[in-house]
């Protein structure tokens, strides 16, 4: 015969709860990451050179004025994290490269994003401009994965 449920063993254990699932939505207080280099450069403001860090923060990029301690502007990206940074020499521009393989070249005057580059097959290692700020060469994880961008003209990749 089959015991009432008081009887049973089971009446005497509580109900288990069912625990919430938590997703993160975001990050705050991310100073720097630390899978990209860093960037100094002297800032023009009011006349005075300030020197300033160009910093990777997950996605984004934060330029922070180091004399005064505080953030200047952030450079906001998409959901993939910030694995290479290049200053060209008039310091007017900064590119970045994404570990899903874009590069974007930013402006530093306006803080906005003026090219987006994708090609890449992995993510971006290294970057640099040549000193007249006309070519990028950028390099991906995958060791035959370097594009080249002259300005005006598409990319191209160099096959090794």
């Amino acid at each position: 015969p089959l015991l009432p449920v008081h009887n049973s063993i089971f009446a005497a254990m509580p109900i288990t709860k069912q625990y919430l699932r938590y997703a993160a939505t975001g990050c705050f207080g991310v100073l720097c990451s630390k899978k990209c280099n860093v960037l100094v450069t002297e800032g023009r403001e009011n006349r005075r050179h300030e020197l300033n860090a160009i910093a990777p923060a997950l996605e984004n990029v934060i330029i922070w004025n180091l004399r005064k301690e505080e953030k200047v502007c952030t450079l906001e990206g998409d959901k993939h994290e910030v694995t290479s940074l290049a200053l060209s020499s008039d310091e007017d521009m900064v590119a970045t490269g994404y570990s899903n393989g874009v590069v974007r070249i930013w402006s530093l005057v306006s803080a906005s994003c003026n090219t987006t580059l994708s090609g890449h097959k992995s993510a971006v290692t290294c970057l640099v401009f040549d000193h007249a700020v006309v070519r990028l060469v950028s390099g991906g994880r995958v060791s035959s994965d370097v594009i080249i961008t002259v300005c005006g003209v598409s990319p191209y990749r160099i096959m090794m």
